[in-house]
């Protein structure tokens, strides 16, 4: 899969900051083409991401309809952890491709706490 990687790591028990690293895996952009307007991969991971921070619960999980300036993807994998919560989100593909991804991004960084 092509598209963008981010993982977040915020401290305590409420998102008020966090720390993050992103990786374009072989895209950032996909173009437009016929009546498909394009994507921003980078855009679609952090907005999953910001949906989470707020939700605590994966991307696109239903647990309240979509604000303004999130959408309601699936894609994205989140964990409480003891010091904080781990935030992942991969965009590029499908949403359930995207959270497979996510979600084993989420198991490695969990096995390396």
């Amino acid at each position: 899969m092509t598209g963008v990687a981010q993982v977040s790591y915020a401290e305590g028990d409420t998102v008020q900051g966090w720390r993050s690293r992103m990786a374009v895996v072989g895209r950032m952009t996909a173009d437009p083409s016929g009546s498909d307007k394009g994507s921003n991969f980078l855009a679609i991971a952090y907005t999953k991401a910001g949906e989470m921070a707020d939700t605590k619960e994966n991307s696109g999980g239903g647990k309240r309809p979509p604000l303004t300036g999130e959408f309601g993807w699936p894609g994205g994998a989140v964990a409480r952890i003891p010091s904080g919560y781990l935030i992942v989100s991969f965009s590029g593909g499908k949403g359930e491709d995207d959270f497979k991804v996510s979600q084993a991004g989420l198991e490695v960084l969990k096995a390396g706490l």
